[in-house]
């Protein structure tokens, strides 16, 4: 027997039997809900509340995720039947903006929380536990061969991923016959980081270092596992009310030591120096020093709220890092193996305040400060990893 904290009034005493005729006896607070009886029964007995289904008798209990156990007829020694089941069902629902789409039953629609070029974001209530649940959904798919790769891999690497920090894949729900639309079913977070930072919502130094530290230790994860994020800007840092932080956006993710990859032009203001100066990805191995930066990046715009290297192009935004960090020596310069690329950087004489004096303004603690020199420099081979960043955080 096992025993849950207890809520709010007297315990209550059920027998949940399975069809192999096992019985197991639980205690729960009368006045649980159904969600709080349903996750029990999942940890109990270790089958997913989603393919449980819980009987009285002959009757299937279908009380809604907040009714009480007393409105949902369970009473003080009461016993529940308790069937596993294979699938679970799905109906075809009309979405907004998208179409038809086979979808569970148990899910109701709550709203569009979202739409962009590729995307449309839906919100859905889980009618069994109550949850939140994010549905992404894609129009004509497999129409692009680059976007149907990229998408794939986005699943693959969801499906393969299982980190408290990594936004978690819930399902892909079945397509029609014709595969030509794609759903995905994430858990539900609140907001993003990028929208966190032009609110009004203060953030204090210790927001800024528990923010940080849950974004440092997705990216150690992936690293470890030879994946690196390579688009990491606040957009793809999801944040729910209790400050708790996924990645997410896995589009453009690239193995370690990628030595062929388009690096196109967005994400730019988060950008290390060697994703633009760079020619040869031979001679240089691409690695989780380009997620190493995005994090400073990111950590010294929660204290400025504004961001550290914004810019209109490429060459911009290497003027920008160089009048931030000043201009790098010989030796910082040796991965730069494109001529032209040193010869613009040599060429950029423009004014700065010292290579650490720029940390000084932004407010932070020491630590903070010691952690973005750390992070925001100019050669890859001398950047912190992830990994030693996390160690000092």
């Amino acid at each position: 027997d096992q025993s849950p904290p207890s809520i709010r009034g007297r315990d209550i005493t059920l027998t949940l039997r399975l069809l192999s005729g096992r019985e197991v006896h639980i205690s729960i607070n009368e006045d649980a809900t159904m969600a709080e009886l349903r996750r029990y029964i999942e940890k109990t007995l270790a089958l997913p509340a989603h393919l449980t289904r819980l009987y009285l008798g002959q009757d299937q209990v279908n009380s809604g995720y907040d009714s009480t156990l007393a409105q949902a007829g369970i009473e003080d020694e009461g016993v529940l039947t308790v069937v596993s089941v294979a699938s679970e069902e799905f109906e075809e629902v009309t979405l907004e903006g998208f179409g038809q789409q086979l979808l569970p039953a148990r899910l109701r629609k709550v709203k569009l929380s979202g739409a962009c070029a590729f995307w449309r974001h839906y919100t859905f209530r889980d009618a069994l536990l109550g949850d939140k649940i994010s549905i992404r959904c894609v129009k004509q798919a497999f129409s692009d061969e680059e976007w149907a790769g990229n998408l794939v891999k986005e699943i693959y690497l969801l499906q393969h991923f299982k980190h408290e920090n990594i936004l978690k894949l819930l399902d892909v729900p079945p397509a029609f016959e014709d595969f030509n639309d794609i759903c995905i079913m994430v858990e539900h977070m609140d907001i993003d980081l990028a929208s966190v930072l032009r609110s009004s919502q203060e953030l204090t130094e210790e927001h800024c270092q528990y923010l940080t530290y849950q974004i440092l230790r997705a990216l150690s994860y992936m690293h470890s596992a030879g994946v690196i994020h390579h688009q990491l800007k606040p957009r793809v840092v999801m944040v729910n009310k209790n400050c708790h932080v996924k990645l997410t956006d896995f589009l453009d993710a690239l193995p370690a030591n990628a030595v062929h990859f388009d690096d196109g032009d967005h994400n730019r203001w988060y950008r290390a120096p060697e994703l633009i100066l760079n020619q040869d990805w031979t001679a240089l191995k691409l690695s989780g020093a380009c997620d190493a930066w995005s994090v400073g990046c990111i950590l010294a715009e929660m204290y400025r709220r504004k961001p550290l290297l914004p810019s209109r192009d490429a060459i911009t935004h290497v003027q920008s890092i160089l009048k931030l960090l000043g201009a790098p020596r010989e030796e910082e310069m040796e991965w730069v193996t494109n001529q032209k690329a040193r010869d613009f950087v040599a060429g950029c004489t423009l004014p700065t305040s010292g290579p650490d004096a720029w940390t000084a303004s932004l407010g932070a603690s020491e630590a903070a400060q010691d952690l973005l020199r750390r992070l925001v420099v100019f050669d890859p081979r001398r950047r912190c990893t992830c990994q030693e960043a996390l160690q000092e955080s």
